[in-house]
């Protein structure tokens, strides 16, 4: 039930990957901007990283609830 490929009459295009557990690893668009994602063992986004260079990583505690947040940019935030 995932999305795989998207087009529209304006000629965008992109594609989708997806793991076993159907999140999304990996994202391609026509203009050229793709990202990849990583995942921890209960399905929470732990990495992401842009094709321009930009990345950020979440940590969780053990309830599974976002608690840090931090980008390539120095920004960064806590629960």
């Amino acid at each position: 039930g995932n999305m795989i490929n998207y087009k529209n009459s304006w000629g965008y295009e992109s594609f989708r990957k997806y793991d076993e557990n159907g999140n999304l690893i990996h994202y391609k668009g026509s203009d050229g901007y793709e990202y990849w994602k990583e995942y921890d063992e209960y399905g929470n986004e732990i990495h992401h990283k842009g094709s321009d260079g930009y990345e950020y990583w979440k940590e969780y505690d053990e309830y599974e609830r976002l608690i840090h947040f931090k980008d390539s940019k120095e920004f960064e935030e806590w629960y």
